[in-house]
């Protein structure tokens, strides 16, 4: 399902049967290269895949296409949405794909930028993650360089980078957002395949094929998890 046209942001929610009020909840963001949305793909199959391990998800349709500030607004109001329903505040956190990669990146160093003028008392609530996972993302970089819309000097939360060598249009990014992260001494792991490419969602035909279980393993190893 390529969703090509968005005007107005939505979210589905998909909740765990036997969910407590401590089960975590991932925010998903589909990727596209800000021209569409892979909506089964990088979106309602993930949230599945996260309800069989125990985990609520909610999946955004952000708006398409083109217009990066618009889905950064959408990230950030969903963000807030989600901690108005009084979900444990510890436990919610973000998973993008490629595009949707940059847009959790953003939301994990951007939180505090205002870039919408104030709706409701919804927007009193924080649009900080708890925690971030980036499979695979997009446009972390300008050239040789981290993409000036980062804030090494947030308060970022742990994070966890998924990437392969033969993604070489984008690894190179990931390889730096990295590195920052290192240098601003922020909780992260990067996990690096040799093969996997781009685009592959849950099944990879690379090494990549085991990172869902190795996000898992990690979003279960933090502490306030």
């Amino acid at each position: 399902i390529r969703i090509t046209d968005v005007s107005e942001p939505s979210l589905a929610l998909l909740l765990v049967d036997d969910r407590t009020a401590d089960t975590p909840t991932v925010l998903v963001c589909p990727g596209g290269g800000y021209r569409l949305l892979a909506y089964n793909k990088e979106g309602t199959d993930v949230a599945a895949w996260l309800n069989s391990k125990g985990i609520n998800a909610v999946v955004l349709k952000y708006r398409v296409p083109g217009d990066r500030t618009a889905a950064f607004q959408d990230v950030q109001r969903t963000m807030r949405v989600i901690r108005s329903w009084g979900i444990d505040s510890a436990r919610i956190g973000v998973l993008g794909f490629s595009a949707g990669g940059h847009l959790a990146a953003r939301l994990s160093t951007g939180y505090a930028e205002e870039i919408y003028e104030r709706v409701d008392e919804v927007d009193d609530f924080s649009s900080r993650p708890d925690f971030s996972v980036l499979v695979y993302p997009a446009y972390l970089n300008r050239d040789d360089v981290l993409a000036p819309e980062f804030d090494l000097s947030a308060d970022i939360p742990p994070t966890l980078l998924i990437h392969s060598e033969d993604d070489t249009r984008f690894n190179r990014g990931t390889k730096l957002y990295d590195a920052a992260l290192e240098n601003a001494k922020i909780s992260h792991r990067f996990i690096l395949y040799s093969t996997g490419g781009h685009g592959y969602g849950l099944n990879s035909d690379g090494e990549a094929r085991e990172w869902p279980q190795r996000a898992i393993e990690w979003i279960k190893s933090l502490p306030a998890l």
